[in-house]
């Protein structure tokens, strides 16, 4: 069984709920090079703290 996530998208603070059973579409255009990161922000069970990630984005899109 899945639980209601939190997106977070830092440092350009794109927040948004994802819950079960449907599919969430965000679209982001960077505009410098950089990482970013993801975390969980909505606290979703005993993995919670374990739920990040990162984006990268390199100059020209390679």
């Amino acid at each position: 069984m899945d639980w209601q996530h939190g997106f977070s998208l830092q440092p350009i603070n794109i927040n948004t709920q994802i819950l079960p059973g449907y599919e969430m579409v965000l679209t982001v255009t960077p505009d410098t090079s950089g990482e970013q990161t993801i975390i969980c922000n909505e606290f979703c069970g005993i993995g919670h703290h374990n739920m990040v990630g990162k984006i990268y984005v390199t100059e020209g899109g390679q």
